[in-house]
């Protein structure tokens, strides 16, 4: 069971690795009109693997009728056909995920999709190629204006794999390659990590310091567990604390030694003073006015950005999921979906995305208007 998990997850990433696409900025196709909604007929998009086989991603949206006639496609897309990687441009504005590949109708995958950008309105701006698409937005009062892509390749055995970190600026005005192996917060930007280096990027995607292993007075082998770790998202060593970036830790001997990234000195610490280096107040959710509710908050957007609050009731043979506005509107049109392993209902840049098995949908959080709906095309074996 514990192999068969292992190669779910592992395929998660693998079936977003794509070949670069062949395009530039320079073929950007005139703005759609806003007013045309008819997808187009017959086209489909072909993401070819790189190194682990040819996978197909479809963006075909004439199948959507096909799969589930009651739902109809909603948006347009920036280019026909849509590219596999971003095409820096400064005329996107701001850009957010849309689900638009279905690999798993089962765990342990959280939405089994792969994904694309699209503009905040609905324009599509690339085809669902990303294994995974976020803005660093933890312990923030707003998200950061970055955007981390991530896509995987075939490790070096068949139950491994490296997902590699490409950095955007929010509008999609500029992208770099997939070379980062993980990530972090730092001030003012973040810190990202590949083999052999930590680099330090601004906000604007400037590196404003870079260290190798000896820089920061650490082994190449400790530099390699540091990696290790922050690819997994475990461990004290690699993350940064205020200026700090914690190098070496001993938690029995309540030892931390920290590397200032403006001065280059080291500095012992115990984990208390460790902790009062964070600069950031926690943020404190506000009290749901729906008693037992979660608070769905805006995963593109941040903490503070308005979410939804999703109260769970449990029968003797079912349970019902009841979604409401903050100020307590409930959301019958969400109330009926049935439960599914997946998380059906997110709030993503200001949109409810409710996952159906084979469409993706996107609704304004006030009105409840679908802004963009695609077929998920998924195949079940």
């Amino acid at each position: 069971m514990k192999r068969l998990w292992i190669v779910a997850l592992l395929l998660a990433l693998l079936t977003a690795c794509a070949a670069p696409a062949d395009g530039t900025a320079d073929q950007r196709a005139e703005e759609p009109s806003k007013t045309d909604q008819t997808p187009p007929a017959e086209e489909t998009e072909t993401v070819e693997q790189a190194n682990a086989g040819a996978y197909h991603v479809p963006v075909d949206w004439s199948q959507l009728a096909q799969e589930q006639e009651a739902l109809e496609p909603v948006g347009e897309q920036w280019y026909d056909p849509l590219p596999e990687d971003l095409q820096p441009s400064d005329d996107y504005g701001p850009l957010m995920p849309y689900a638009g590949q279905r690999l798993y109708d089962d765990w342990p995958s959280q939405t089994g999709c792969l994904y694309g950008l699209m503009t905040m309105d609905g324009v599509a701006v690339t085809a669902p190629t990303y294994s995974s698409i976020e803005r660093p937005s933890y312990n923030v009062p707003e998200a950061l204006p970055l955007i981390l892509l991530r896509r995987g390749e075939p490790g070096e055995d068949d139950y491994s794999v490296k997902g590699f970190y490409a950095v955007a600026a929010l509008d999609g005005s500029w992208c770099t390659d997939f070379q980062y192996l993980a990530w972090v917060y730092a001030p003012d930007g973040v810190l990202l990590y590949d083999q052999e280096t930590v680099s330090w990027m601004s906000l604007e995607g400037e590196i404003l310091s870079r260290w190798t292993a000896s820089d920061l007075g650490i082994s190449q082998e400790a530099f390699d567990e540091m990696v290790d770790l922050k690819i997994y998202g475990a461990g004290w060593v690699g993350e940064c604390y205020g200026d700090q970036l914690c190098v070496e830790a001993d938690d029995e001997a309540d030892r931390f030694v920290c590397y200032d990234l403006n001065t280059g000195v080291r500095t012992t610490m115990t984990l208390k003073e460790l902790w009062a280096q964070e600069t950031q107040p926690p943020y404190l959710e506000p009290e749901s006015v729906v008693p037992d509710a979660m608070r769905l908050r805006d995963t593109w957007l941040g903490d503070t950005a308005p979410g939804l609050l999703e109260h769970t009731e449990y029968g003797e043979t079912a349970k019902t999921i009841t979604y409401y506005r903050e100020d307590g509107t409930p959301l019958s049109e969400l109330t009926k979906l049935a439960p599914r392993w997946y998380d059906r209902v997110s709030v993503v840049g200001g949109m409810i995305e409710v996952l159906e098995l084979q469409t993706a949908s996107y609704y304004d959080l006030e009105t409840m208007q679908c802004r963009f709906r695609t077929s998920l095309h998924y195949l079940p074996e």
